[in-house]
């Protein structure tokens, strides 16, 4: 009787921190590998909707790889609070180190999620590339 409950406790959904990360690691692993239509099917909302298109997204993510090859330290930030439209952020920061250890940020991706009550918290419903440095 036991083994049978053991497998019923073990089957946790996921919460909604661990979606965001799980889709968040896989943006950057089609921008390391260079997968933009695995970048596009992590997208959850119609690309109208976030102001892009086909051939935005293919510059877009053309500029995520090659910051990617030029710079490929990466970090990811999870920021708890939501903007002002509801959506969690996780940022991903781009950057080199330099002689003192410091973080050069080069290129940050900030990654929108939700708000729950409308969007899967599994997949984007938004993203915005920033330089900082220039």
């Amino acid at each position: 009787m036991i083994s049978l409950l053991i497998p019923y406790f073990s089957c946790k959904s996921q919460s909604n921190e661990e979606k965001m990360i799980k889709t968040a690691n896989g943006i950057i692993n089609s921008i390391k590998n260079g997968s933009e239509q695995t970048f596009i099917d992590l997208i959850g909302v119609d690309l109208k909707t976030i102001g892009k298109n086909k051939d935005i997204i293919h510059s877009d993510f053309t500029r995520l790889c090659n910051t990617s090859e030029k710079f490929p330290n990466i970090q990811r930030n999870f920021i708890d609070i939501p903007n002002e439209l509801g959506q969690k952020v996780i940022q991903v920061l781009f950057y080199t180190t330099n002689s003192t250890d410091k973080k050069d940020v080069q290129m940050r991706l900030d990654l929108y999620f939700g708000p729950p009550s409308i969007n899967s918290m599994d997949r984007l419903s938004g993203y915005k590339i920033i330089n900082p440095n220039f």
